[in-house]
């Protein structure tokens, strides 16, 4: 634990960040990004984003399990995510046993699953650049990264990812940093 935030797991394995704050709670379900750096390698940045939430609410960003299965569903996930869900509420109580949601990217399909499932666990649930189902031009980008990723091109893979997510100066820094297999990337990317 730093001094104002802290990381770890949940009994299921899945890691989080927290930003301990006020007495309701917000939990944040993030994108593809998590595939490539779980939200525990990425803390600080995941608290500064999320800080402005800490007067009202205390934030647990969830990470998605680690080395997940080909096949797995997004149910299968939300499933995951209910177990973490569970030991959150019991470790909030003046949250009532409900939390709000922010699904990010793929985390919004998550969250739309657990809403579906499970809605006596959201008080409300937000999406950020989700959708209820990818359109045509995000299935074709999903269906290269897979083609990337079995054919273990991860740093092609990353490349893309940077040049589709970010935009302005990010973009070209991130890919210049990628391209020299910068320091903080996870050991998997450097050894490409």
């Amino acid at each position: 634990m730093t001094d104002w935030f802290e990381v770890g797991h949940f009994a299921n394995g899945l890691g989080y960040v927290k930003l301990p704050g006020g007495d309701s709670v917000l939990v944040v379900f993030p994108g593809l990004a998590d595939c490539f750096i779980e939200v525990i390698a990425a803390a600080r940045g995941y608290a500064h984003a999320f800080a402005v939430f800490r007067p009202t609410h205390t934030v647990f960003v969830l990470s998605r399990r680690r080395a997940l299965a080909g096949g797995i569903s997004v149910a299968e996930m939300a499933a995951d995510y209910v177990d973490a869900l569970d030991e959150i509420v019991i470790a909030h109580p003046r949250c009532a046993g409900r939390v709000s949601a922010l699904g990010m990217s793929f985390g919004g399909f998550v969250g739309l699953q657990l809403a579906a499932e499970r809605p006596d666990r959201l008080r409300s649930l937000v999406l950020v650049v989700s959708a209820h189902r990818p359109s045509a031009q995000g299935f074709a980008i999903a269906l290269r990264w897979i083609m990337l990723a079995h054919t273990g091109r991860w740093l092609a893979l990353y490349r893309q990812r940077v040049g589709t997510v970010f935009t302005g100066w990010r973009r070209p820094v991130l890919t210049l940093m990628v391209t020299l297999r910068a320091s903080w990337l996870p050991p998997f990317l450097r050894d490409c």
